[in-house]
């Protein structure tokens, strides 16, 4: 795994160059709308995941 990179990121798009990285793709998400894992629909995911021990974000 790259460095980096979050193992559990929500994101349905896999091929995506910056899956995983969030820094990287919030940034990216300035401008093109909101990521998957700040959407409305998805946030209660996203918190549930990052309780998990090994989640870097």
């Amino acid at each position: 795994m790259l460095k980096n990179q979050n193992a559990m990121c929500s994101c349905k798009n896999l091929k995506c160059t910056i899956h995983g990285k969030c820094k990287e793709c919030i940034e990216h998400h300035k401008d093109h709308g909101l990521p998957h894992c700040k959407r409305p629909e998805n946030i209660k995911a996203v918190e549930e995941m990052r309780k998990l021990p090994f989640i870097i974000c």
